[in-house]
């Protein structure tokens, strides 16, 4: 079972970023809509694979994966299949 689009930690730029506020006040509110967002689609796909845990047996493996970000059939295939090579199997 494949979750496509899934978010798992906060990019480590954002806290890098955040830190800078203090020398960036300008930052602070476009970081914190940022963070608002990311919390939010992290908490879907919390709840997206605590869903599908329940549609599938418990020994159908599951991996939440990251947006794949092309247009390109093939581009998509070749990430697709690097992504599923170092997935991080979730079990039921």
């Amino acid at each position: 079972m494949l979750l496509n689009r899934a978010v798992g930690e906060a990019p480590a730029w954002l806290n890098e970023t955040e830190a800078k506020i203090a020398s960036e006040p300008e930052l602070a509110s476009a970081l914190g809509a940022y963070r608002d967002e990311y919390t939010a689609r992290e908490g879907q796909t919390r709840r997206a694979i605590e869903a599908l845990r329940g549609m599938v047996d418990k020994k159908t493996p599951l991996a939440a994966l990251q947006t794949l970000r092309t247009g390109d059939p093939r581009v998509i295939l070749v990430a697709l299949a690097g992504e599923l090579a170092g997935a991080s199997w979730v079990r039921g």
